[in-house]
C-alpha cells in the first residue's frame, strides 16, 4: 500500500460499489493500513450508498482494532447508515462482542433505535446471539428479559420478528425471556404463529405450540 500511494495512488479512491481502500482496510481488520491512509490525509468517513463508513465494516466484521483506531481518531461512534444503523447494531447483529465492548467503552449510545425500530439489544436478539444480548442489556442496566420484552419494532413483538424471518432457536429464545405466543399485534391483529405461518416455518410454528 505504501507503495502504491508513494507511486501516487489516490486513497480516496471508489470501486464500482463506491468503497474507498479505508472501507476495506476497516473491514478486514488491517488497522497499520488504516493508520497509513489516515496519515496521508484520508478520509476515514467516506460513505457508501447505502451510508456505511469505515466504521460500520470493522464494527460488522468484528475489527475491534480498527472500530479503537478509527473512533480514536475521529470518526464518530454513532454514526447511522441510510436504515439509520449505528456500528453498534452492526456488531450487535453479527455477534461480535469485543466490538461491542469496544464500542461501549468509546461510550457509543447503547440503545438508538433503526428506521425498523430495532436497537442494539433487539439485532443481538434477533440474530441469536443470546451473550452479546446480555453485554447490552447490563450497559443499560436492565434485564434481558424486560427489553425483550420492550422492543416491539413497528408495533410487533421480536416473536412475531423470528418467526417471520425462520429462526426457531431464537424463537426459542425469546419465549424463555418471557415474550408471548399469543400476542396479537398490528392492524391484521395477527400473532407469532401467523408470521411462522407465512415463512413457511415448522421449527417455529413447534416452538409456538409448545410454549
Amino acid at each position: 500500500v505504501k507503495a502504491l500511494i508513494e507511486r501516487g495512488a489516490e486513497t480516496s479512491c471508489q470501486d464500482k460499489s463506491k468503497l474507498t481502500p479505508a472501507h476495506y482496510a476497516a473491514a478486514h481488520g488491517h488497522e497499520e493500513v488504516l493508520r497509513l491512509l489516515w496519515s496521508k490525509g484520508t478520509d476515514l468517513d467516506a460513505e457508501s450508498p447505502g451510508g456505511q463508513s469505515p466504521l460500520h465494516l470493522a464494527a460488522a466484521a468484528g475489527q475491534a482494532d480498527c472500530v479503537r483506531f478509527l473512533v480514536n481518531n475521529g470518526s464518530w461512534a454513532d454514526c447511522f447508515d441510510a436504515q439509520d444503523c449505528t456500528p453498534l447494531h452492526l456488531a450487535a447483529r453479527n455477534g461480535h462482542a469485543d466490538a461491542i465492548d469496544a464500542l461501549l467503552a468509546l461510550k457509543a449510545a447503547v440503545s438508538p433505535a433503526s428506521k425498523l425500530g430495532l436497537t442494539p439489544v433487539a439485532e443481538a436478539l434477533l440474530g441469536g446471539h443470546e451473550s452479546c444480548a446480555e453485554i447490552l442489556a447490563v450497559a443499560q442496566h436492565e434485564s434481558l428479559r424486560a427489553l425483550a420484552r420492550r422492543c416491539r419494532p413497528q408495533g410487533f413483538s421480536l416473536l412475531h420478528a423470528a418467526c417471520g424471518l425462520d429462526r426457531p432457536h431464537v424463537a426459542a429464545l425469546l419465549v424463555q425471556l418471557g415474550l408471548e405466543a399469543g400476542d396479537v399485534a398490528g392492524a391484521t391483529e395477527s400473532t407469532p404463529l401467523h408470521a411462522a405461518a407465512a415463512a413457511n416455518s415448522p421449527g417455529c410454528a413447534r416452538v409456538l405450540l409448545a410454549a
